[in-house]
């Protein structure tokens, strides 16, 4: 779960710059920070206070922080970006950072796509980022995920002296995107893994079996199923832990079926089916309990799948479909 900090976050993100600024002082890593100027726990407090530090919270661990905002740093102004936007447009991902705890399990690439989803919810098509240029992992990483190195400028950043600062952009206009995605970036065949998927306020995830009660709520409401078809999997067999326990094997063979929570909470399923590798297609639908109509939930999770397989994936077309009386 990615969410807004609170002030009892602040020693655990304090704890994570710590174990970054422990791993560049035994030559670990390269970030280019320095203990005792930055990052420090003001740092994370200051963000608190302006309400725009955020944390990757895992099974209760803190692991991950990052601050989201349209501040741009004095070198931005100038700077030749490819893509004018005005300066509300802009979102700007500051000090992400992920404790050497959980390196290697894709929170980065969570945090990230968080963020575009944040900056995209708010309005702005202009993603910023900045990094060392020492810090060659962060650069490969972000080049991976679509983002241009536009300029490098020398500069005192965060009372940090002689740092050769990237900076990195993405549009999220459409128009723009075809060329920002090709940067590096290799497209996954789409049933070649179970997408976890997470927006500022949904989670896209697979099921288990502590999801059970709640399936077994969705699939009891005649209301919810009045207007879809009777032959959807989690309809084949009469109890939630086996439809569960089998997602994942005989169906995932035909559809790709996941939970859908809102601020952590089961509201439904979304489902990629109908998969077509020779024409590159897919179609996608969602069904959702009802105390969860009406909240922009549905709206959300298919803006989540959509950018999911337009932007990670080799899918060139997208489908839906829905009966006629179905007027929602």
């Amino acid at each position: 779960m990615i969410r807004k900090a609170t002030s009892a976050d602040i020693d655990s993100v304090e704890n994570i710059y710590d174990e970054v600024l422990q791993a560049e002082e035994e030559g670990k890593i390269s970030v280019g920070w320095i203990r005792g100027i930055y990052p420090t726990r003001a740092t994370a407090e200051d963000a608190l206070g302006r309400g725009d530090l955020f944390v990757l919270e895992d099974n209760g661990a803190v692991l991950g922080a990052g601050m989201i905002n349209n501040i741009q740093v004095d070198v931005y102004r100038g700077a030749p970006w490819e893509h004018e936007a005005e300066d509300e447009r802009v979102c700007v991902l500051h000090t992400l950072v992920i404790s050497p705890r959980a390196s290697g399990a894709g929170l980065g690439r969570e945090f990230v796509r968080f963020y575009e989803e944040y900056a995209a919810h708010h309005g702005c098509d202009e993603l910023r980022i900045d990094t060392n240029a020492r810090n060659h992992t962060a650069r490969q990483f972000y080049r991976k995920l679509g983002y241009r190195e536009i300029a490098v400028v020398p500069t005192t950043f965060n009372g940090i002296p002689g740092v050769d600062l990237v900076l990195l952009e993405k549009s999220l206009r459409r128009e723009d995107r075809a060329d920002d995605l090709g940067v590096g970036m290799k497209r996954k065949k789409l049933f070649s893994e179970i997408p976890l998927l997470r927006s500022w306020r949904i989670e896209i995830r697979p099921l288990d079996a502590s999801d059970a009660r709640s399936l077994e709520k969705l699939t009891g409401s005649e209301a919810v199923y009045r207007y879809l078809p009777t032959f959807l999997f989690e309809k084949k067999y009469p109890d939630a832990v086996t439809v569960i326990d089998r997602l994942y094997g005989e169906c995932f063979k035909e559809s790709i079926i996941e939970g859908v929570f809102a601020d952590g909470v089961f509201s439904g399923l979304c489902e990629f089916y109908g998969w077509r590798d020779d024409i590159h297609k897919i179609s996608v639908g969602y069904r959702l309990l009802e105390d969860a109509w009406g909240k922009g939930i549905a709206t959300e999770t298919l803006g989540l799948m959509i950018r999911y397989l337009l932007d990670e994936t080799d899918i060139e077309i997208i489908t839906a479909s829905t009966m006629a009386e179905n007027r929602a």
